[in-house]
């Protein structure tokens, strides 16, 4: 029986900050809904800091071409890592960074700064496969909620927000979800 992603996190939990996606953040219920396929997949995050929640996708997501991007991929600590230099925000950045390359999975757990989440977007949802998801996470209001979800509204994005915030959970507590229709 393959390994759930519950089963795969401890290994690379770590505290708040970086490995959070299932302590700090109770995310990991949203991923295992959402990332109905889990081999032979690509994923891209934006956002690695050391390398735990790539370390993680990498073991979860048998037979898959995993990468990540971060402007200071020096931090990494995990070896074998594919991890590119690169600010998501800046289209020349991103074209050099990944060329013409497809996701089925795309992760922004970049800045947290709406501006920027918005920049991501607007680069990288057009790269992602159909029937693929497209994952904002730690949104730090419902001010960029709102920015958030008016982009996707006017580009006719079928969406949906999961909002964990409450008494012992982060402020930032909200992701959205991109769901890209299946080609007919």
């Amino acid at each position: 029986m393959p390994l759930t992603l519950a089963d795969v996190y401890p290994a690379y939990s770590a505290p708040a900050g970086w490995g959070d996606k299932g302590s700090a953040h109770d995310y990991l219920p949203v991923y295992a809904r959402e990332m109905t396929r889990t081999e032979n997949v690509t994923l891209l995050e934006v956002g690695v800091y050391h390398g735990h929640s790539l370390a993680m996708w990498g073991a979860w997501l048998t037979d898959s071409t995993i990468i990540g991007l971060d402007t200071h991929p020096g931090l990494v600590t995990y070896p074998d890592l594919d991890v590119r230099a690169c600010n998501a925000c800046d289209p020349e950045q991103v074209d050099a960074a990944l060329g013409s390359q497809t996701f089925d999975y795309v992760i922004d757990d970049g800045s947290h700064h709406v501006h920027e989440q918005l920049a991501t977007l607007d680069l990288l949802l057009p790269r992602v496969n159909a029937g693929g998801r497209y994952f904002i996470e730690d949104i730090t209001g419902d001010l960029p909620l709102a920015l958030i979800c008016a982009r996707l509204h006017d580009g006719g994005h079928d969406y949906d927000v999961y909002d964990g915030r409450g008494p012992d959970r982060q402020p930032d507590e909200i992701m959205v979800i991109v769901s890209i229709p299946e080609e007919n």
